[in-house]
């Protein structure tokens, strides 16, 4: 008996631990802002050979905002072996979820004004290898016809990264093409033309691959990397901006001694038209008769009135 006591306890034991296994299902839940994928992890080699399409991704998409995941006990050691360990609780099915939440980057040199705390502006150089760098802002976000795309291609990745690494590094190489083909003037001068180019570009590219870009540009202007070279600009935007403004006061000037002329021309003609008016009234006034009082001062300030008589008139008819 001392001797089968262990081998009973044993044997228990073994039972008791195997009756502590099963299976047990998992919930998850599916968020407003997601499209979720449910992809059975059991099947024929046939069936698993079809998965990696993005018409296999559609045909299992789910509308469902919680789902339960079946798991199932599977031996994984030979059928003579009774150990518990032997055990393992495998789920059925794998849930995709697909965030399509927006994804804004403000890509510039200062930590303090980007999304990351880094440089992180676009560096290039123009024809003649001057450097400069400028800042950019992308938003973007994953449609819900277009999630079974982006899982096809990114496997799992969240949008954010994308951003930060496929998109970033597309906009700097279409960039840093074009600027290394042209010269600084012409790029100051075509710069916002240039930048759409590469917007069209960049929507195109990605949309293809389940990514929607709501918004691309640069901003913050162009900065230089050599010091002296941005002084030099800014000097140069200052002499021409002092420049426009003496042709603006210039300007102002002579159009105020335009309309002062005009204003004096207008008062003179005023006067002379108001002389002419009385004149006019005077001669619809006078009868064709002379006065017939005479008003003569005198030194004293006297002075002496008396009428005419026609004598003095000369008795003209």
């Amino acid at each position: 008996m001392r001797t089968r006591t262990p081998l009973v306890v044993a044997t228990l034991a073994t039972l008791l631990a195997g009756c502590s296994h099963y299976a047990k299902n998992e919930i998850e839940t599916v968020e407003p802002n997601e499209t979720a994928f449910l992809i059975p992890l059991r099947g024929d080699s046939k069936q698993q050979t079809q998965t990696n399409s993005i018409e296999y991704l559609e045909k299992n998409k789910i509308q469902a905002k919680t789902v339960e995941i079946p798991h199932q006990l599977v031996r994984l050691c030979d059928s003579t072996f009774q150990a518990a360990d032997c055990l393992r609780d495998v789920a059925m099915y794998r849930l995709i979820k697909v965030s399509r939440t927006p994804v804004s980057r403000e890509w510039t040199k200062d930590p303090g004004t980007g999304s990351n705390p880094a440089d992180d502006a676009l560096h290039v150089e123009s024809v003649e290898s001057i450097g400069f760098y400028m800042g950019a802002s992308v938003t973007a976000h994953v449609a819900d016809e277009n999630a079974a795309r982006f899982q096809y291609y990114f496997a799992g990745q969240p949008l954010s990264h994308i951003i930060d690494d496929q998109v970033r590094k597309f906009i700097l190489t279409r960039l840093s093409e074009k600027t290394g083909a042209m010269k600084l003037d012409e790029i100051r001068a075509t710069r916002a033309s240039m930048f759409k180019g590469i917007r069209d570009e960049t929507v195109a590219h990605f949309a293809a691959m389940g990514v929607t870009i709501d918004n691309l540009g640069y901003t913050d202007g162009m900065s230089y990397e050599n010091k002296q070279i941005q002084q030099a600009i800014d000097k140069q935007f200052e002499a021409s901006a002092l420049a426009e403004t003496a042709r603006q006061q210039a300007r102002a000037a002579e159009e105020f001694a335009k309309a002062q002329a005009a204003t004096t021309a207008m008062v003179d003609l005023e006067l002379k038209k108001k002389l002419v008016d009385a004149q006019v009234e005077m001669m619809h006034k006078f009868n064709g008769q002379l006065p017939t009082t005479l008003v003569i001062g005198g030194n004293s300030g006297e002075g002496f009135a008396g009428a005419l008589t026609g004598a003095m008139l000369g008795n003209r008819k």
